[in-house]
C-alpha cells in the first residue's frame, strides 16, 4: 500500500529526517504483506513505540537500579543486586539474556552481542540466525547491520509477519494504545493534563486510563486518515 510523507511524518513527528526512513519502511511492508490500512497502522504504531519513532534502532539497557528491579523482578529481587548492574548495558544484557533466545551463558557475551536491534528490537542469537536465513544477511557475523535503516525495517516487518501479527493487528493496536496511555500519564504534557483533568472531575483511575487510551487511538486514527498533525491545544482545552 501507499504511505505518503505527510502520513509518515504524522506518525513519527519527532523524527528529524523522515525521508531516510520512509522508503525502507514502505519496501519492507510490501515484502511482508503489511498491505492494508489496518495492518499498516498497527505495524507503524508498534514500530514508533519500540524504536522511539525510528530514533533508537538499538536497545540501550542503561537502566537505573529501580528500573532494573521493575523490569526484571526475578533477576533483580533486591536493590543490592540491581546496583551492581546499574547503568552498565553490557553487563545487564549478558545477565538478563543469558541462556535464553539461543544465547550462551553470561560469559559467552551473547546477551550484549545479540541485544535488541532494528525497529522492533529483535534480540537473541536464535532470532538473529532466523533473520539471517530469511533476509539473506549474516547478522551473526555483523549484528550491527540490523540497526541500519534497510535492515532495521526489513527485520521488523519479517518478525511482524512470521509472528502472525498481520492477523492479530487489532489486539496489537489495543496493547500499543494502552502502553502509550500508561507512558503519557507520567510524562508532562497535554495527554497527562487530559488524564489529570479526568481524575480531578472524580473519574476512577482505571476508567481514566482506558479513556486516555481511547483518546490516543482516536487522535492516531485522525492523523492516519486525514494526515492531520496533532494539536495539543485542543486536547488541553478538553481536559479542563
Amino acid at each position: 500500500m501507499q504511505l505518503t510523507m505527510n502520513q509518515f511524518e504524522a506518525v513519527m513527528p519527532s523524527l528529524l529526517r523522515p525521508e531516510s526512513w520512509l522508503r525502507p519502511i514502505v519496501e519492507a511492508m510490501g515484502c511482508f504483506e503489511i498491505d492494508t490500512p489496518a495492518r499498516a497502522a498497527a505495524f507503524l504504531a508498534q514500530v514508533a513505540h519500540e524504536s522511539n519513532q525510528c530514533r533508537n534502532t538499538e536497545e540501550s539497557l542503561s537502566f537505573s537500579a529501580a528500573t532494573l528491579m521493575h523490569t526484571w523482578p526475578r533477576r533483580f529481587p533486591t536493590l543490592e543486586i540491581a546496583m551492581k548492574y546499574e547503568r552498565n548495558p553490557e553487563m545487564t544484557a549478558n545477565y538478563v539474556y543469558a541462556n535464553r533466545l539461543g544465547n550462551g551463558d553470561v560469559e559467552s557475551g551473547d546477551g550484549f552481542l545479540f541485544r535488541g536491534r532494528g525497529l522492533i528490537h529483535i534480540a537473541g542469537r536464535s532470532n538473529y540466525a532466523a533473520a539471517s536465513d530469511a533476509l539473506g544477511v549474516d547478522f551473526l557475523v555483523d549484528p550491527d547491520a540490523m540497526a541500519e535503516p534497510a535492515h532495521a525495517a526489513l527485520s521488523a516487518a519479517w518478525f511482524w509477519q512470521t509472528r502472525g501479527l498481520n492477523q492479530n493487528h487489532n489486539r496489537v493496536l489495543k496493547n500499543v494504545f494502552k502502553s502509550a496511555a500508561t507512558a503519557a500519564i507520567v510524562r508532562p504534557g497535554p495527554l497527562q493534563d487530559f488524564y489529570q483533568g479526568m481524575i480531578a472531575r472524580g473519574m476512577r483511575e482505571e476508567l481514566a486510563r482506558v479513556t486516555l487510551a481511547r483518546k490516543v487511538a482516536a487522535v492516531t486514527l485522525r492523523v492516519w486518515k486525514r494526515g492531520e498533525r496533532f494539536d495539543p491545544a485542543k486536547l488541553t482545552v478538553q481536559a479542563r
